[in-house]
């Protein structure tokens, strides 16, 4: 099975929706290489197995990418292959490309930064 994404793939619109995540991933620190598809674009932070860490980790980067692209995360629950609980911070972009924020941690949990407008808005400078 290929798993390979082809620009025919995608429209014009995702196209420059991944483009403009690739850059903003090279240009702000935190944020992991993204795996994009022709449905989603995923950031996998289940590398983070501190749950304070992980909080802080996965709400600045929503802060970030709802900064940037102007979306909303909405949290659901799935369950791996091996039956340990992933949580997911999603939000469909206008161009049809969903990003997906992957975590061991739920972001409802107590302690959940709540400077993401902050953190955002001092990520953007940097990257500006």
């Amino acid at each position: 099975m290929n798993h390979l994404l082809t620009v025919e793939q995608l429209s014009g619109r995702e196209i420059a929706d991944i483009i403009k995540l690739y850059r903003l991933v090279r240009e702000t620190p935190g944020l992991p290489m993204p795996h994009a598809d022709a449905a989603r674009a995923s950031l996998d932070y289940r590398h983070v197995v501190h749950a304070e860490d992980a909080r802080e980790a996965v709400s600045c980067a929503a802060g970030v990418l709802a900064f940037v692209f102007r979306v909303t995360f909405g949290e659901t629950q799935a369950t791996a292959g091996d039956g340990t609980p992933r949580y997911l911070l999603e939000a469909l972009l206008p161009s049809g490309l969903t990003l997906v924020i992957i975590s061991r941690v739920t972001q409802a949990g107590e302690g959940a930064p709540a400077f993401l407008a902050g953190a955002a808005e001092r990520e953007m400078a940097q990257v500006a």
